[in-house]
């Protein structure tokens, strides 16, 4: 009894002692001490209410391991979800044992297995996927050298969309609301995903394009997107794939059309990474006809402010409204503050637990 009062009352004021839990793994590595160590042997070390301070860590880490940490989702009015951060889009277990399946599907080497291990093993909690999948890329080419390029693969799907261009494009003028079915369209082109997905289908992002269109509970994200952008000087998209960005300028040419005073800009990542689109899509695809591209001078599959030229910096910045695609720019702009909006499919199991839908889903999201 007087135990349980004991660690009842520590549990209360816990954030201020407990320290931080290191790491996702029962012996992980300890970012802050530079040493091997777990949970509730820093519960032992650090604490000075040992016996009390162990049970209340071993019981918060049994929580944490009995469920994949989430997003608290709070209806703020019909159709619009807020998000509120417990943990940020991170890697969570399951999702660092899908990294490194696919890390193994390209080689069985233990050298290079060991490395990507280590990797995930020391990686810090704010440390998101696309950021862990660049540092396999350098340990990958420090073993077998360049990975094969993309460059078919991108030539293929931004060829498949253009052949389509002036069909979808005319969909879009003949619909009621050509802004919002324009961005119906693309978020379907969020599809070819050759990082996230592991088999794209021609067939299956045909017919997504054919039930491409926003859903009600997108109406009020996307009035709120309406709203704010008639008020703003600077749009900002923030590409993600090949192919898709096809379909990207085609909801550009809209927006321009209802909001013709908009500086409209669209970043593209600053280097060959997946299927990814870069300056060269932007040109191929014409979209640099629409917008001012800027490159963001990173090769990780996703926005880490801390690795982007002062050009793609100065873009985030100085942008009024903001809208990034896909789940790799989900994943890591996501929690850091920034007011922007999301569009993207979930295609796979962290994105469709964390909102709750079906594998292809679509989502806009405003935070």
């Amino acid at each position: 009894m007087l135990c349980s009062v004991f660690i009842s009352a520590r549990i209360s004021f816990s954030k201020s002692f407990i320290p931080p839990l290191c790491g996702s793994f029962p012996l992980s590595f300890c970012h802050r001490k530079g040493r091997k160590t777990s949970p509730i042997m820093d519960a032992v070390s650090c604490s000075p209410f040992s016996l009390a301070h162990v049970i209340i860590i071993a019981a918060a880490y049994v929580r944490r391991k009995q469920a994949p940490r989430t997003c608290r989702r709070e209806l703020v009015s019909p159709g619009m979800i807020t998000l509120f951060q417990e943990d940020g889009m991170r890697v969570i277990e399951s999702c660092a044992e899908c990294l490194y399946d696919k890390q193994r599907h390209l080689s069985n080497d233990p050298a290079f297995l060991s490395e990507i291990q280590e990797i995930i093993r020391n990686r810090a909690e704010d440390d998101s996927a696309p950021y862990l999948v660049y540092l396999f890329g350098q340990v990958y080419e420090k073993h077998f050298g360049p990975r094969k390029p993309y460059a078919e693969i991108k030539r293929k799907y931004n060829d498949l969309v253009l052949t389509r261009e002036e069909t979808i494009r005319r969909k879009i003028e003949d619909s009621e609301h050509p802004l919002q079915t324009a961005l119906g369209y693309a978020r379907a082109g969020n599809y070819i995903d050759f990082g996230a997905m592991n088999v794209v289908k021609d067939e299956e992002f045909l017919k997504l394009l054919e039930q491409a269109g926003l859903e009600d509970r997108d109406q009020a994200v996307m009035e709120s997107f309406l709203r704010q952008c008639a008020k703003a000087k600077r749009f900002l998209l923030i590409a993600d794939n090949c192919g898709e960005i096809v379909l990207d300028k085609l909801f550009i040419e809209q927006i321009r059309k209802k909001f013709p005073r908009l500086e409209v800009t669209v970043m593209v990542r600053g280097g060959e990474v997946l299927n990814d689109a870069t300056e060269e899509d932007a040109g191929y695809s014409g979209i640099d006809q629409v917008a001012q591209i800027v490159s963001n001078g990173s090769t990780v599959a996703g926005t880490v402010y801390g690795m982007l030229s002062a050009e793609a910096r100065t873009a985030i910045d100085s942008a009024d409204v903001i809208l990034a695609k896909g789940q790799g720019n989900y994943e890591t702009l996501n929690g850091q503050g920034r007011h922007i909006f999301y569009a993207f499919l979930c295609k796979c199991e962290l994105f469709t637990g964390r909102f709750n839908v079906p594998r292809l889903t679509g989502i806009l999201v405003e935070e």
